[in-house]
């Protein structure tokens, strides 16, 4: 009894594992919940990709051509949009705008998905709706969430800083799954609630110092103050 109970206890931890290959130890396959994925091997796809995989998730990068992706993080799984659309819940669109084409014929493996928009522009109202917002229109049955496109590739490979993921979609679930994700990756995330809120949060990159304006301001007016005074 005792050999049989051992056995059904091995059968049960076997259960919790998948082997990759015949040649390599079984692991375990990460939750849904924890496996991520990035589309986009740019700076900014890659670097976010090697700060997920740093915070343990299971990121899966979608490439058009997958088998040619060399430069992506380690241990980071390369597979086709669509095959990587399906893999996770949570979708990281880590391109420009102008390349959101690729995205419409996705539309069936993208139902139900929370897309993360990192885009920004080149200047402001470059477009007459915000990136989010058209990246809604493409795929109506995603939800689409703005968001840390306030960060840069540096700033995601060197530790812990300000994310402002100010999101824009009406599901409070959608918002809490990317907040999370921020959060274990070191950032604070900030809420801003409304769809309206996308335009300003990717106009905000193109600002010079935004918070240092009022001190700049301050520093400028004392320096004239003392020019003149020593001119006079």
């Amino acid at each position: 009894m005792m050999g049989q109970e051992r056995s059904e206890e091995k059968s049960e931890e076997r259960s919790e594992y998948v082997s990759l290959s015949p040649m390599r130890e079984a692991v375990p396959a990460p939750p849904e919940y924890e496996r991520v994925c990035v589309f986009g091997t740019g700076d900014m796809g890659r670097s976010l990709g090697l700060r997920l995989l740093q915070a343990g998730y299971g990121v899966v990068f979608g490439s058009r051509r997958p088998h040619s992706s060399s430069i992506l993080p380690h241990g980071a799984q390369v597979l086709g949009h669509a095959a990587a659309a399906q893999s996770a819940r949570l979708i990281f669109i880590a391109v420009q705008r102008e390349h959101y084409d690729f995205l419409v014929p996705l539309a069936n493996q993208l139902k139900g998905k929370v897309l993360v928009d990192l885009s920004n522009n080149l200047r402001k109202n470059q477009y007459p709706e915000a990136n989010a917002e058209y990246l809604q229109i493409l795929v109506p049955g995603a939800e689409v969430v703005k968001g840390f496109n306030t960060l840069s590739a540096w700033a995601l490979q060197n530790g812990p800083s300000d994310a402002n993921s100010q999101l824009h979609t009406p599901s409070v679930e959608a918002k809490q799954v990317v907040m999370a994700v921020a959060t274990k990756l070191g950032f604070i995330a900030l809420d801003r609630g409304s769809r309206s809120a996308a335009r300003e949060l990717e106009d905000f990159p193109l600002q010079l110092f935004p918070q240092w304006r009022l001190p700049l301001g301050i520093a400028i007016g004392l320096s004239a103050a003392f020019f003149f005074y020593l001119l006079i």
